[in-house]
């Protein structure tokens, strides 16, 4: 099974809504499992990323930054499995139970890898400005005992919606601090679960690219795995957005 080979932020970002866009055409649920070539920093969609962090800061840690399509707040990819899944929009579909039932999917998904991983429950609080993605398990989200696992987020376009996650195989997020802009102080965040710690060694992308894809179908959900050889996924017309200083940084 063909993955998709490590990249940078800004084409893998402009392969996820490439990826919602042919979900909407095949009216099927597809998905992609990724890795990075450098560390980079995403931020949510509407993050009000200017007050907090410095290109410049970034630029000299040799952190690459991108801003991705769907909300929720910064944090770093690097040592992960990064996984999308999009589908066609559905009249009256949920957001909300869309991303419960994509949760619970992933969480059943990782279990047949042997992650204890459930999702959190309770009701949703409104996180600070200030937090970072992994300050905290927020009801809903992927986690191990009470520490956060993964970070996901969700985005609804026309006729088609995409969800994508960072799945931790180290913890990476303290390389955030690099990009603080002078003065301010780096926030304080509990240590997240990681799939190292939780299973002794680092899973690759095809085992979580099969176990998605098994638990999708156990839900009676079609399911296509798209591999990097599918010229019919092409990200170039959404490139430049995601490589755009203006996009990035716009708030």
């Amino acid at each position: 099974m063909a993955v998709f080979p490590p990249a940078g932020g800004a084409v893998n970002f402009a392969l996820d809504e490439s990826l919602a866009r042919r979900a909407a055409t095949t009216q099927r649920r597809l998905v992609r499992v990724y890795g990075w070539s450098t560390p980079t920093v995403s931020f949510g969609r509407n993050e009000a990323a200017t007050r907090r962090f410095r290109a410049a800061q970034f630029a000299t840690a040799g952190v690459d930054v991108v801003r991705r399509p769907t909300g929720g707040r910064a944090l770093v990819h690097h040592r992960e499995l990064t996984y999308s899944i999009a589908g066609p929009l559905a009249p009256g579909e949920s957001p909300r139970a869309l991303y419960n039932e994509i949760q619970h999917m992933l969480a059943r998904a990782l279990r047949v890898l042997g992650v204890d991983a459930e999702v959190a429950n309770g009701a949703r609080s409104r996180s600070s400005e200030d937090a970072a993605c992994f300050a905290g398990p927020a009801p809903g989200e992927l986690i191990v005992g009470t520490r956060k696992l993964a970070a996901s987020a969700q985005w609804r376009h026309e006729t088609a919606w995409l969800q994508h996650g960072s799945i931790l195989l180290h913890d990476d997020q303290p390389m955030l601090s690099a990009g603080l802009a002078p003065g301010v102080a780096p926030a304080v965040m509990p240590a997240p679960a990681t799939l190292v710690e939780c299973l002794g060694r680092a899973p690759s992308r095809d085992e979580l690219a099969h176990a998605v894809i098994a638990a999708l179908e156990a839900t009676g959900q079609a399911a296509e795995l798209v591999n990097a050889s599918e010229l019919s996924l092409d990200p170039s017309p959404f490139v430049a957005r995601y490589r755009d200083a203006g996009w990035t940084w716009r708030r």
